[in-house]
């Protein structure tokens, strides 16, 4: 019985290997399919997610904390203070406030002016002006100044006649210590200068010696 046996199995001993084989990796598979999925990932991915969506919301909150009110007041249909940022311009202002009223002066108003926290807009009325404190500034290139400002800035390069000091005149053309003094000399006199061709007066500058200074004093 033990030969017929051993014979059996030298013969068809790869199906024996072969249903071993098969056994094996069915039970591989059946644990594999068995085994939870570990939560610990989703949790994480979750929570990245989570700190992603936060990041990307806290960005308008640091543009709202920039942001300032202006004052409306005038010839619009809803006069107040309304929210503007650094990008904000009239026209956007006074579409918030309803639009302008019907007797709302537009020839008198900058619609493309870029406005900041804490202005003051005024809207006039047709035939109305503008309030002084209200005026808008006017804008250069480097800054906004007012339109005295910028004559200020425009003088600041001239001498002064009835201040400059007699180093200070002998900088300009055809002026040497002699002729400064006797500029200093003439102010004092005559109380100052009144208008730069005062200047023609002292002793010594004619009109040739004046057109070729005239554009570089002041008084």
């Amino acid at each position: 019985m033990w030969l017929e046996w051993w014979h059996w199995v030298k013969q068809y001993w790869y199906f024996l290997v072969i249903g071993l084989l098969a056994i094996s990796v069915s039970g591989v598979l059946f644990l594999l399919l068995r085994s939870p999925t570990p939560k610990a990932d989703v949790t994480d991915t979750f929570a990245n997610e989570s700190v992603s969506v936060a990041a990307t919301t806290s960005t308008p909150s640091v543009a709202t904390n920039s942001a300032g009110f202006v004052d409306v007041k005038g010839a619009v249909k809803k006069p107040g203070i309304y929210q503007v940022n650094a990008n904000t311009r009239l026209f956007d202002v006074v579409r918030l406030a309803g639009g302008l009223a019907a007797d709302a002066d537009q020839q008198q108003i900058n619609l493309a002016q870029q406005l900041s926290d804490q202005q003051v807009v005024f809207i006039p009325k047709i035939g109305e002006e503008v309030p002084t404190q209200y005026a808008a500034p006017v804008a250069t290139a480097d800054t906004t100044t007012t339109t005295g400002s910028v004559s200020s800035d425009a003088n600041s390069d001239l001498v002064n006649l009835n201040t400059a000091t007699a180093e200070e005149l002998q900088q300009l053309t055809g002026i040497g210590q002699k002729k400064a003094e006797l500029i200093i000399q003439f102010r004092t006199e005559q109380g100052g200068f009144q208008q730069p061709e005062d200047l023609k007066k002292v002793s010594g500058i004619g009109d040739k010696t004046f057109e070729s200074l005239k554009d570089s004093v002041t008084v």
